[in-house]
């Protein structure tokens, strides 16, 4: 007797906690790439997990996986002692074609640094076709993704990858647009991110001794040293742009509130914008947004973004300058008749 054909609509379903494990996973690997040097006690934190908890993920990890990793205490540092492959499949030209250009899309809506591992999975992909297609496939990817995508050169951001992996000093010359001049940094590199489909380089600028990131796509040369950089052992990603409401870190952390029309609402409450962020009912149907950051402006430039519909309330300064700004903008179209 035939069995009953299964129905479309019963399929597994994950749970909220299934959900959630995965998702916790996926930042844990990404934690191991991109901030090997911290302390297991700095990684508990940043994962927001208990000591407990950690280990029984990570023999998820192995057991079911395959990825192993351990700390090891004299380099202060965690190493990947595995990360297995996958075998490729035969994929279709249009196959290939539709991948690369979901890497780039990818990167439009999602922040995760796990694109550029994207990215890499592409490259393998490539790697694997046909000679007649390889060059070809190549320039695709370093055309439309990297140099259209995000206006990156793929030679420079191959070194960058480089001396990210491998904790190298390195000399870029960097176009600053708001000085009009080219400066050379010296700079010890901790991770490439994508953040508002644009890619980004988080490093320590010698000369400020600070933290800094870089636009890659304003990084006209990179050479590197080969010389070890000295890495900060409690660096962490999550930590460090927990407070940034889109790319920049500022020091501290600022309440900003902004009021929104009754027609804007809608959308400002079917998205989460920062994890901080408190949403209040008004009663002329508008909506109070109030978030926690460590770079205001971001706020500002983003309510801004909704024209008339959104008004800057506090912090006084930072309503301030939307004030001024508004003013110029007024002064640009003084002359303005609508016919």
């Amino acid at each position: 007797m035939e069995k009953a054909a299964r129905p479309m609509n019963d399929t597994p379903t994950w749970s909220t906690a299934q959900l959630a494990r995965v998702s916790r996973l996926i930042q844990m690997i990404t934690e191991f790439k991109t901030n090997s040097r911290q302390t297991p006690e700095a990684l508990y934190r940043a994962l927001g997990i208990s000591r407990s908890q950690y280990f029984q993920d990570k023999a998820l990890l192995e057991k079911a996986f395959g990825f192993k990793v351990q700390f090891n205490r004299a380099k202060h540092s965690y190493e990947i002692l595995a990360d297995p492959y996958l075998p490729l499949v035969n994929l279709k030209l249009s196959e290939a074609f539709a991948l690369i250009l979901a890497v780039r899309q990818l990167s439009a809506s999602s922040d995760y640094i796990l694109t550029y591992e994207a990215i890499e999975g592409v490259r393998k992909i490539v790697a694997s076709a046909q000679p007649a297609l390889r060059s070809f496939l190549q320039n695709v990817l370093d055309e439309t993704v990297l140099r259209q995508g995000f206006g990156c050169d793929a030679s420079i951001l191959e070194s960058l990858r480089q001396a990210c992996a491998e904790h190298h000093h390195v000399i870029i010359t960097y176009e600053h647009y708001d000085q009009d001049t080219v400066w050379r940094h010296t700079i010890d590199p901790y991770q490439l991110f994508f953040k508002r489909r644009a890619l980004y380089l988080d490093a320590y600028d010698k000369a400020a001794r600070d933290l800094r990131v870089f636009r890659v796509n304003r990084i006209k040369q990179v050479a590197l040293t080969g010389v070890r950089a000295v890495m900060v052992t409690d660096y962490s990603s999550a930590r460090r742009f927990q407070d940034s409401f889109s790319t920049f870190v500022g020091e501290g952390t600022t309440t900003v509130k902004a009021r929104f029309t009754k027609r804007i609402a809608p959308y400002i409450r079917e998205s989460l914008w920062h994890w901080s962020q408190h949403l209040s009912p008004l009663s002329d149907g508008g909506l109070l947004y109030e978030v926690h950051v460590s770079y205001p402006k971001e706020v500002a430039g983003w309510a801004m973004s909704w024209g008339s519909e959104a008004e800057v309330l506090e912090p006084p300064e930072l309503r301030a300058y939307v004030a001024e700004e508004v003013r110029k903008l007024v002064g640009l179209y003084a002359g303005y008749t609508l016919f």
